[in-house]
């Protein structure tokens, strides 16, 4: 084996230990009181101008078994056997009780929200789809971990469900009447990053 065989993958594992290693610092220092100055609340709509499609299902790469003519290149929650049990590391009963990794953030497809902060907690309403509860703090939900906090007057929010993990952060322009909503997908295909541009159309 020549040295680029050899330096190829550990060059992706560093870039995925770089990674993780920020957004685990970003969260751990995050404050669970909303600042004075920030309230998302209102109802807001889609910039589509301004705003990036989202890929609802990240490309995973192919695996040696996909390149051999066996197509393991789909989601993990739609193969069945052994071997999708122990990569899961959880039996089969447990996983159907839990949120998967199709269960994504709405805002990633949403066109329209409308929010109520306080000062523990936020609730989103999405047309057509189911409402969201977001706490202030570390939270488990089903075996999923999810943490939303501060970093200045920007919010972000980590759902980690042990197979994809999802990164937002809600900012608000000056104005007050714009929110940047930056995502960002961690998972087996890679990173993948997108921007959302809401407007707001009212105040709650």
């Amino acid at each position: 084996m020549n040295r680029k065989q050899i330096s190829r993958p550990l060059i992706s594992i560093s870039i995925s230990l770089v990674t993780l290693l920020l957004i685990v610092g970003c969260v751990n220092n995050l404050k669970y009181t909303a600042p004075l100055n920030t309230d998302l609340s209102g109802v807001w709509l889609i910039d589509q101008a301004a705003s990036e499609d989202v890929i609802i299902f990240p490309p995973r790469q192919k695996t040696n078994s996909a390149r051999n003519g066996n197509d393991d290149s789909g989601p993990p929650a739609n193969r069945s056997g052994k071997n999708a049990v122990q990569r899961a590391g959880t039996p089969p009963q447990s996983r159907a009780n839990r949120p998967s990794r199709f269960d994504k953030p709405p805002v990633m497809t949403a066109t329209q929200m409308t929010i109520e902060q306080d000062d523990l907690s936020m609730g989103i309403a999405y047309p057509g789809k189911v409402y969201r509860d977001v706490d202030w703090g570390k939270t488990d939900r089903l075996g999923v971990q999810v943490t939303a906090g501060w970093a200045n007057n920007s919010l972000i929010i980590h759902v980690d469900d042990g197979i994809m993990d999802y990164l937002e952060t809600y900012s608000l322009d000056p104005s007050g009447k714009l929110l940047r909503i930056e995502l960002q997908v961690n998972g087996k295909g890679g990173k993948q990053k997108y921007t959302r541009v809401f407007t707001r159309k009212s105040g709650v």
